[in-house]
């Protein structure tokens, strides 16, 4: 006879409220719903920033003008954690790249793993706010 297995799960989620000035608040909201608007053109042209797509650039002023509002508001905190207005989703990204010296590790032909890591140097990210709007579909 099986044994009758129990499986509990719970799920915790934390939310913190974060006050905003009201001109900031609207401010913010349009910012974003201007950041659907051109990201959706965006990626109707096959998501390419060029000269046939200058709104690419506004994206990055958006970026900035966000980032902007709330170090002024002293909530910078709160865009690390990730935030969301209405519809909108928003989060700082921080990363880092690496970039391998493929000379240095020539020269010293057919070493192992410790050796091309000696080789391989990393640097930070530019940091980045990324946008999720309410009626994307997650791909």
């Amino acid at each position: 006879m099986p044994r009758p297995s129990l499986r509990a799960t719970t799920e915790t989620t934390v939310t913190t409220e974060v006050k905003l000035a009201p001109q900031a608040r609207k401010m913010l909201l349009t910012r974003l719903e201007e950041h659907e608007r051109i990201a959706k053109q965006v990626k109707e042209l096959a998501g390419k920033k060029t000269k046939k797509n200058p709104e690419g650039g506004r994206l990055k002023r958006i970026e900035a003008e966000v980032s902007e509002l709330f170090r002024k508001e002293k909530q910078g905190k709160a865009l690390l954690a990730g935030t969301s207005l209405d519809r909108h989703d928003l989060v700082l990204v921080i990363g880092k790249t690496k970039k391998f010296d493929q000379q240095g590790f020539m020269k010293k032909h057919g070493l192992g793993q410790a050796d091309f890591d000696e080789f391989t140097t990393y640097s930070d990210n530019e940091p980045y706010i990324k946008f999720t709007h309410g009626n994307e579909e997650d791909e």
